[in-house]
This record gives C-alpha cells, structure tokens and sequence, in this order.
C-alpha cells in the first residue's frame, strides 16, 4: 500500500531568513483533503496505455491522450489566502497543463488566457473554455504585456531555458502587476524532447546541495532567481503538489514553494 500524502505546509521560518516574516502558513482543512480525495486513481489498463504512449510521446502528450494524473497545488479558498486581496483583472497561466490547477486559480480573477506547449494539452485548455496560446513563450514572448497577474506554476524545472522564461513572463505583466510562482524541491530539473528527457540547457540557482533542507532551497530560489528580476516579495507558502496515483502508486506528491510577488 502506497503511504498517505503528508501534505506539510509548515517550515522552519529561521531557515528562510530575512524571509520568515513573508512565510504564510496554509491550512489543509476538510475541503482540501476532499479535494486530495478526488483525485483518483488509475487502473492498471490505463496506465499501460500511458506507458506504451511514453515510447513515443512525451509525458505531456501521453497524459492527454490517455486522461491521465489529474493535478492538484492548491484549492480555490487556498489560493484567495495566499494572493491576500491581490485578485480581479486578468491572469495569464503560463504552461497550464489540462488546465487543472488553472482551474482552481483562475476564479480569483476576471479573465483567464493560457499558454501551453503541448499540443495534446492545449486541445483540452480548449475544451474547457480557456482561450490558449499554442506558443513555447520560452522561445516566443507574447506582445500583449498588459497582464494583472501572470502564473508559472511547476513549469520552470520542465523547460529548457527557465532564466530566459522568467524574463518573458515578466514582460507581459504590467508594472504593480502579481507574479505566482510554484517550484517543487529539491530542483531536478529535465524537459521533454518527444519521449527523451534531456538536461535543460539553462539551471536555476536554487539547488543548496545533498544535506540541504527545504528552507535553504526556497531561500535560495527566491534570493538568486527571482528578487534580481526586479520583483518584490510578498508572500511565500509551502505547499503539496499531487498528482493522480495508477497501478503502481496511490497518490504521487512533490514539495512545492509557492511565491507572490509584485512587478516594480
């Protein structure tokens, strides 16, 4: 039997340092767990089906062919505590997968667009009424910079250049505008090339090494990847990120941080 997810959000606040005071503390509360609850598990057909799609697809396009591995970062009334009055407008969600954790973002504000690069996944963004840039905004940044708030959750240790992604998710946020950034740690960092799984050509500072803790990464994360973007912190959570279990696993969980931050 696969172990019961820890959903921890709690951490060492002398550990992060001067960002202690910015760390807030999310509650996993009825409602969470509920919705931990409903993220399933999948069969063991299904999940050969994902498997023999992975030798020729990526992970991103196999999971959209099959419906594989709902993901859940944080629920609705978890995100409106984080964001502490920082909603309305319009959101940007930057490689918004299915377009789950988008879902439960996006009723924070006004209006929702999305970029996504797999084409699989794109298709379902779609299918749920998210108009969906079909763009690498690695590669190709948008034009329109007028965005409220832009979101890059559990998208920068899945790319290419996460440096130079980071730079052009600020250029379509407005001045003042929000920044949601989610990162699971420890930093293992790969991206997709069809089925291969390459290191990315660009690193984050991020990683403290073998004996470092969860506080050092953060720390480290926001002080050397973010802040010297021109960005001011605001808040700062920790956070589970799940995925759907299959034949092998109940439930799969990565560590998150998860950053707010503001564009001066």
């Amino acid at each position: 039997m696969s172990p019961r997810p820890q959903l921890e959000t709690s951490a060492d606040l002398a550990k992060l340092g001067s960002f202690g005071p910015h760390f807030h503390e999310l509650t996993v509360d009825d409602a969470w767990r509920a919705e931990v609850e409903r993220l399933g598990r999948h069969g063991r057909l299904r999940t050969s089906a994902q498997r023999l799609a992975r030798l020729y697809l990526s992970d991103f396009d196999a999971n959209a062919l099959t419906g594989m591995y709902r993901m859940l970062l944080l629920p609705e009334h978890a995100f409106r505590s984080l964001l502490d009055g920082r909603t309305g407008g319009r959101l940007l969600d930057v490689g918004a997968g299915s377009g789950d954790v988008t879902a439960a973002l996006s009723p924070c504000f006004d209006e929702l667009e999305a970029t996504e690069v797999s084409r699989g996944m794109a298709k379902k963004l779609t299918k749920r009424g998210i108009r969906c840039h079909a763009v690498d905004l690695t590669e190709a940044p948008l034009t329109d910079r007028s965005f409220d708030a832009v979101s890059l959750l559990n998208v920068l240790d899945r790319c290419q250049r996460p440096r130079q992604l980071l730079r052009h998710c600020l250029q379509a946020l407005r001045p003042g505008g929000t920044f949601i950034v989610a990162l699971a740690l420890p930093y293992r960092p790969f991206y997709f090339d069809g089925p291969a799984t390459p290191d990315p050509l660009e690193r984050l500072e991020c990683d403290p090494g073998p004996n470092g803790t969860w506080e050092d990464a953060a720390r480290r994360f926001i002080e050397r990847d973010l802040l010297p973007l021109d960005l001011t912190l605001q808040r700062l959570a920790r956070a589970p990120y799940l995925s759907a279990g299959d034949s092998q696993s109940s439930l799969y969980e990565l560590d998150d941080v998860v950053v707010v931050l503001t564009k001066r």
